[in-house]
């Protein structure tokens, strides 16, 4: 048992090495929009970031929306946002950010930091050792619990998606097949037809009896 115990706090360890952060920075012109898309497990606390430096003239505006193409979250003129939600229904999400002119645009070009924090890199463990008056080591082992879940989640994440790519492929499999069956028979009524026509027109010119 305690051998167990042991190994799981290994590979607890292990995992906190593999960070669910991803943050890039990209540079956005005048009037222009740049959307990425992200891929995130259901039931899973999530927190996007962004900020970007000052562009005379011009608004920045953000917007997430869901799987379903829902709005989430918007924000207009603001140069830096926060959102964080706990998302239970996993999929692909879109983030997009929007230079927006004014008349005084200077038409500038901006830099902006994304940020996307995903699952135990999305909380705040020192709000939370505050808030539950947890020791160091305690806060240590939270975050090893959430780790753990956060990949069982992606776990079954994954393994639901598998499923739907499954079913859809075998769904299109099916189709291709009928359409086949369908192409032959059409294809063997039109040799036929082709044939008959050409029987009646050569003993029409009484090239065969």
């Amino acid at each position: 048992m305690e051998r167990r115990r042991t190994l799981l706090l290994v590979l607890a360890a292990v995992l906190l090495c593999a960070s669910a952060a991803h943050g890039f920075m990209f540079h956005l012109p005048s009037a222009a929009e740049r959307c990425f898309t992200q891929e995130i497990p259901s039931n899973t606390e999530v927190k996007i970031t962004y900020s970007s430096d000052e562009a005379y003239g011009d608004f920045l505006d953000c917007t997430i929306t869901n799987t379903d193409g829902a709005q989430i979250f918007l924000q207009m003129g603001k140069d830096e946002g926060v959102f964080a939600e706990h998302i239970a229904n996993g999929g692909e999400y879109t983030i997009c950010l929007t230079s927006r002119q004014s008349p005084k645009s200077t038409k500038s070009v901006r830099n902006i930091l994304l940020l996307v924090q995903i699952g135990a890199d999305a909380k705040d463990y020192d709000k939370i050792a505050t808030k539950n008056k947890l020791r160091p080591m305690e806060v240590q082992m939270r975050v090893m619990e959430d780790t753990v879940a956060e990949v069982h989640n992606e776990f079954i994440y994954l393994k639901s998606r598998e499923v739907e790519m499954r079913n859809t492929n075998e769904h299109m499999t099916t189709m291709v097949m009928w359409l086949s069956i369908g192409l032959i028979f059409l294809f063997a009524i039109f040799s036929y037809l082709q044939l008959r026509h050409l029987k009646r027109y050569f003993k029409k010119k009484r090239m065969i009896d």
